[in-house]
């Protein structure tokens, strides 16, 4: 369950950025740091067997979790673009590129989860609303296909007007099928406080719930 005071205070920041109504008691789910959220939402979502989509390069502890939860990994690279001699040398969100039809194409009958990270560690990429819409897209032709987006870093942006974070969960159609994780540690620079959550609709944030209760 959600510690209530932090859950109110998220529900609150959330209602007001994602222009929706939330439920403190009911989508929210409060754990110690983002890591321990993301434990419990792959053990509640993944049977044995069933397969995770992890874009690479990818933050070390998603791999040896999705195992725990007695997944299979399944990899899908951000290929790295090179500017032209002479071009503005290009950031990490242009450099890192995800190939749609490739994702699309490791999505299977066994494919439970899609664990997107933006903005991403340890590229730096932030993706925009353009990639988050064909990624939605193609999430929208699996119903069953969970998407955990892990945020940890969305306020550490250093030119929000020009590479804005977006949250996956605010794209069109996105909500009922996106679990949204963050933490307190990073935002704060605090990393040693573990205070994590997930937020999302309500029947997500239950198989957070239903690994660990308190």
């Amino acid at each position: 369950y959600a510690h209530l005071p932090l859950a109110q205070v998220l529900v609150e920041d959330y209602s007001k950025r994602w222009n929706i109504e939330m439920d403190p008691q009911t989508q929210v789910a409060t754990a110690v740091g983002c890591t321990q959220a993301l434990y419990c939402a792959l053990n509640g979502l993944i049977n044995p067997g069933d397969e995770v989509i992890l874009l690479e390069p990818a933050f070390d502890i998603y791999h040896a979790q999705v195992k725990m939860a007695g997944g299979k990994c399944v990899f899908v690279p951000l290929r790295p673009q090179s500017s032209n001699k002479g071009q503005e040398k290009l950031g990490a969100s242009s450099i890192f590129q995800l190939d749609l039809a490739e994702l699309e194409a490791a999505i299977t009958h066994r494919t439970k989860v899609l664990l997107l990270n933006t903005p991403h560690n340890p590229t730096g990429k932030i993706f925009s609303r353009d990639e988050l819409e064909g990624i939605a897209k193609i999430a929208q032709n699996y119903p069953n296909l969970v998407v955990i987006s892990d945020e940890v870093y969305e306020h550490l942006i250093y030119e929000p007007e020009e590479e804005p974070h977006i949250s996956m969960a605010t794209i069109p159609g996105m909500f009922d099928q996106t679990l949204t994780l963050s933490s307190s540690g990073k935002t704060f620079s605090c990393t040693g406080w573990k205070v994590g959550w997930a937020v999302g609709p309500e029947h997500l944030v239950k198989s957070v719930i239903a690994v660990q209760q308190w």
